[in-house]
């Protein structure tokens, strides 16, 4: 049987959508055992992928500008295959965030129509204001009180490994890797 390849590409802003990437490769590394991991920007062409999934922080109400040009990009080979999305964003490191990482998933859904995510995970992420460059420090910080948003780490690997495995069954692919009892 010949093994299943899976993508998993990320944008970056200060690190976390890295750590969430990894972890859901190896979520997927469960089942499969050709798992890329890779910055978006060094992302092979997805034609070479039986599934994709996609991931970005939220910067500004929006996904990074790499990852929208990602998916234009392979606009065609994207939409012949299994597709999912992700999503790194602080504010749903708070009970009120959850409805603001749906409107998030919403518009992510629908910013290509020919490609149709079958998943989107929603996830905190994290957040160390001492590494915002010197000017940006202090607006950054005072913003992210405003809100309700505080320092640290919010990833939870347990939610990502599920989401993973989820996902992974909605890609609808064959397990190639023997699971030992």
């Amino acid at each position: 049987m010949a093994n299943q390849r899976v993508l998993v590409t990320y944008a970056i802003g200060h690190g976390s959508t890295a750590s969430v990437a990894g972890l859901i490769a190896e979520g997927f590394k469960d089942f499969v055992t050709d798992v890329d991991v890779l910055h978006i920007d060094a992302a092979a062409n997805p034609n070479r992928y039986d599934a994709v999934v996609i991931g970005s922080p939220i910067r500004y109400d929006r996904c990074l500008r790499c990852a929208n040009a990602y998916v234009e990009a392979h606009e065609l080979a994207l939409a012949t295959r299994p597709v999912a999305y992700f999503f790194t964003c602080m504010a749903l490191s708070v009970p009120s965030g959850n409805a603001q990482g749906r409107r998030y998933a919403e518009r992510i859904a629908a910013q290509n129509r020919n490609v149709t995510p079958v998943c989107i995970g929603q996830f905190a992420g994290a957040l160390d204001f001492e590494k915002f460059p010197g000017p940006m420090h202090l607006p950054v910080r005072l913003l992210l009180k405003i809100l309700g948003v505080n320092s640290g780490d919010f990833l939870d690997p347990d939610a990502i490994r599920i989401w993973s495995h989820h996902c992974f069954a909605s890609f609808q692919l064959k397990e190639t890797k023997e699971t030992k009892l």
